[in-house]
């Protein structure tokens, strides 16, 4: 998948959900953070020089943490390859809609928040930078290296770099359930059942049939192969 061109996913959907909130006809959000690279150092050696970090993650949604990956220990590079999700109803939806920035005659979704902290057990967790990600409330998925930015207020930091891999998806929950009604229309349901129909109705080829041959140069070659 090429890392900046979203898929639509409009066949994705998880049977895992609450029949309550698939019903909702809300928005479901999938989260995996996959991995990052060539994050801040934030941890000195033994001759005071900061060659390593205890990276962690949190991620926020409309002021609400959603998820905390496990720390890892002395390293720039983690992998996680942790898995999350939420949902919100369509209430939630239409709020969050209604609140979008305007920017240009453009309206800016909310953002999906991404902080990376340094672990540190005698001290306060150090940030080591922040992603913003609108998050579009429509279906669709991508999975894309997203630099890492600066952050803001308490969550700033000078030494902020690096990149995390993320693999985003959103299924709306209303389209989902709309497709599917339609599949069950008489006329689409005739259709489905014809083309099972047609399956069900192929001839298979008889065991003892003789296989076809074909004469050239006066030679007889069989299609069978041997």
């Amino acid at each position: 998948v090429a890392d900046n061109k979203p898929i639509l996913a409009s066949n994705f959907r998880d049977e895992s959900m609450p029949d309550s909130s698939r019903n909702d006809g809300g928005i479901k959000v999938d989260v995996t953070i996959i991995k990052a690279r060539d994050l801040a150092a934030k941890d000195k050696n033994a001759f005071g020089k900061r060659t390593s970090s205890d990276p962690y993650v949190k991620i926020y949604y409309n002021g609400t943490k959603h998820h905390r990956t496990k720390t890892l220990k002395s390293t720039v590079n983690p992998e996680w390859n942790e898995n999350f999700n939420f949902s919100l109803g369509i209430g939630e939806v239409k709020s969050i809609k209604a609140k979008n920035i305007k920017s240009k005659n453009q309206s800016i979704p909310e953002a999906l928040v991404v902080r990376l902290f340094d672990e540190d057990h005698l001290n306060t967790n150090d940030p080591m930078g922040t992603i913003s990600i609108p998050l579009d409330l429509s279906t669709w998925s991508i999975t894309k290296w997203y630099p890492v930015g600066k952050g803001k207020g308490k969550y700033f930091t000078e030494s902020a770099k690096g990149e995390v891999q993320l693999k985003i998806s959103v299924t709306d929950l209303a389209a989902v359930k709309k497709r599917d009604r339609n599949l069950l229309q008489p006329e689409n349901q005739s259709v489905l059942n014809h083309q099972s129909s047609e399956k069900e109705n192929v001839t298979p080829q008889k065991a003892n049939q003789e296989p076809a041959v074909t004469a050239s140069n006066n030679k007889v070659e069989s299609n069978v192969a041997d």
